[in-house]
């Protein structure tokens, strides 16, 4: 049942909980400072002055078919940052980093190169380090129920069917299973929400 408790999170549960996340649309990790944000937004804004080419150079590490958002969405998506209700959610919903600094396989995302992300998720997920294969457990859901939504849209958007296409339409059913198997872990994974816990403090905000 729905309740003010957990409004923020199904709110944004449906269809484009991860193409329209602020995080995903600005290019930004989720554990963010208010240094770094401000940055991206010095960067975006002397990309928007510059015109349509500058502007789009700005979004390469868009996932799937995510189109490149308008200088209106992401003015709104710096906005939905600002509130730390809202960021919270939009943290819970994107990849969040091994390290502190330097974090390989989100540098590696950054630049479209998805499979070695993936690859490294997958290594720390095995590493026998609680903290780092939560983080990784995670990551992998996030990335492949991406997909599986991804794939469903364009199988809806295109009108054909799984016989029209059988291997993407495996494929997409491969994604569905490793994300709800790795949601399903992390549900019942005191460390994984100890990890959750952890962002209130740091983000700092009464609310």
């Amino acid at each position: 049942m729905r309740n003010s408790h957990c409004q923020n999170m199904t709110d944004v549960c449906n269809a484009t909980v991860y193409a329209q996340n602020p995080f995903h649309l600005l290019g930004l990790s989720p554990f963010a400072n208010s240094k770094a944000i401000r940055r991206r937004k010095e960067d975006l804004d002397s990309a928007d002055a510059m015109g349509t080419s500058g502007w789009g150079d700005e979004f390469k590490h868009l996932l799937g078919n995510t189109p490149v958002p308008s200088p209106d969405m992401v003015a709104a998506a710096f906005r939905r940052i600002e509130d730390p209700q809202q960021r919270i959610v939009d943290e819970f919903f994107w990849f969040w980093p091994l390290d502190d600094r330097d974090d390989e396989a989100l540098e590696a995302l950054q630049e479209g190169k998805k499979p070695t992300a993936e690859k490294i998720w997958k290594r720390e997920e095995k590493s026998g380090d609680i903290r780092r294969s939560v983080i990784a457990k995670h990551n992998l859901a996030i990335y492949n129920h991406f997909y599986a939504i991804d794939c469903e849209w364009q199988f809806i958007e295109s009108g054909i069917g799984k016989d029209d296409d059988a291997v993407a339409y495996t494929a997409m059913l491969g994604f569905w299973k490793d994300a709800l198997s790795r949601w399903e872990d992390l549900a019942d994974d005191e460390d994984f929400w100890d990890v959750v816990k952890e962002r209130v403090p740091v983000i700092g905000d009464g609310r």
